[in-house]
């Protein structure tokens, strides 16, 4: 029967390699010495796999994806807020805005991936925001909600671009499939400008 390592690893001596002999491995402590070498060791093999484990861990941070930016502009802060915490809840990293001037100024309109929008906003509207974009030059697909359904503004809003127009209170299904049409758009138009 093999030996065991002494009582404070908790390992079986058992394991061995092909080819090794039957005879157990024990750790020798004749002395002081001896013994700090052994722990010298431990504590340089131990470093050494952190400093690995740590190297492979950030090389893989690098390659994750960044979240997508969604920008949700709306002068209500309460479904503001609430869309904000849908989009948390769906891996998308969210930036609120509460007007169409603030998102304008902001320093997010080159990383964002789609941008929803209310039509009644105070100051500039959400039609007016997506044809500011649009003059400006960036091709950002836009999801256009509201709690006033009205055809001729659904129409204006889907002519001018807009991938979906929601009523609220819209279905996230719905928001979700608006979303993904947005960022398939997103991706069309960064291949092919």
């Amino acid at each position: 029967m093999p030996g065991r390592w002494p009582s404070w690893s908790g390992l079986p001596i058992s394991s061995r390699l092909p080819g090794q002999s039957r005879k157990p491995l024990r750790p020798k402590y004749n002395n002081l010495t001896s013994f700090c070498r052994l722990l010298s060791t431990l504590v340089q093999l131990r470093d050494y796999i952190t400093q690995r484990h740590l190297s492979r861990t950030t090389a893989r941070m690098l390659a994750v994806p960044r979240k997508l930016l969604i920008a949700c502009v709306d002068d209500d802060a309460s479904p503001r807020e609430a869309l904000e915490g849908f989009l948390k809840a769906f891996g998308f990293a969210p930036a609120a805005f509460s007007s169409a001037e603030e998102f304008l100024q902001s320093d997010r309109l080159v990383e964002t991936s789609c941008l929803i929008t209310d039509i009644h906003l105070g100051g500039m509207s959400g039609l007016q925001l997506q044809t500011r974009l649009a003059a400006l030059g960036y091709a950002i697909p836009t999801i256009v909600i509201t709690a006033f359904p009205d055809d001729r503004i659904r129409e204006r809003a889907l002519s001018a671009g807009a991938v979906c127009f929601l009523d609220k209170p819209f279905n996230g299904e719905d928001l979700l499939s608006g979303i993904r049409s947005a960022l398939d758009r997103r991706r069309r138009d960064a291949t092919h400008p």
